[in-house]
């Protein structure tokens, strides 16, 4: 009898074939020379993870970077962002990928307005791993793990592209492609888990919220006492007379 799998096993099956597979197949298939190799738009090292960047969604992960980290972090536009909260996300940019940790301090010795004007623009997926870490600690961790795998298994698609370009000999083709075997697993992985972590944080909000509602609800009287004497109190401006129309004079 055939035995149905259970969800979490099958859902990872299902999203390394639709994720992993693919772009395997292309790093190992095709062989393409050096200069096919698009030069890179943003540093090295930075992962394309969980949207932070114009690529961020290139491969897609399932609900990675989505609305329910968006739901946790809230909106970043309009925080005033201080030295010690760029040099915070700094630190965290050399936590996930060393490289570009130094990217961003040369950008913020450069100028640190047009880093601040980035946050508020393009990087404000940058920015949200602040908030993250403030608000969210256990998604933080395992949202750094996520681009930390993602970034490991980017470095591994460039070491195999670049050794199908130079020639290199097929037990070094065939050790990098499977280490990126091993890498995209975990970089699933770590996707998944980040989405454990939002689900459990939001679950924990909702039944903050929860909570208040019900306390709330049990002195719903005292509320509307509250807020008629509110009306009633609040200043006012003076109403103006009404004006009498003109009677228009006779002919």
């Amino acid at each position: 009898m055939h035995r149905k799998q259970p969800f979490a096993q099958s859902f990872y099956a299902r999203s390394v074939a639709k994720y992993a597979a693919p772009l395997i197949a292309m790093c190992v298939l095709c062989a393409p020379t050096a200069s096919a190799i698009a030069p890179p738009t943003t540093p090295p090292d930075w992962p394309r993870a969980g949207g932070f960047g114009p690529a961020g969604h290139a491969i897609g992960l399932p609900g990675s970077g989505g609305n329910l980290m968006d739901s946790i972090v809230g909106d970043t536009s309009q925080r005033k962002w201080s030295d010690a909260d760029l040099k915070s996300i700094i630190e965290i940019g050399s936590q996930i990928s060393p490289r570009w940790g130094e990217s961003l301090q040369a950008r913020f010795d450069a100028d640190p307005e047009e880093m601040r004007r980035a946050l508020r623009g393009g990087g404000r997926r940058m920015a949200a791993m602040l908030i993250l870490r403030e608000k969210a600690p256990a998604v933080f961790e395992a949202k750094v793990a996520e681009l930390r795998a993602a970034a490991h298994s980017q470095r591994l698609v460039e070491e195999l592209l670049n050794a199908r370009s130079r020639h290199a000999n097929g037990d070094e083709i065939e050790a990098l492609g499977a280490q990126l075997v091993a890498a995209t697993r975990e970089e699933v992985d770590r996707s998944l888990a980040t989405r454990v972590a939002e689900l459990s944080a939001l679950e924990e909000a909702l039944a903050r919220f929860k909570n208040e509602l019900d306390a709330d609800a049990s002195r719903k009287e005292a509320l509307a006492q509250a807020l008629h004497d509110r009306l009633l109190s609040a200043p006012r401006a003076p109403r103006r007379p009404a004006q009498q129309e003109a009677v228009p004079s006779a002919p």
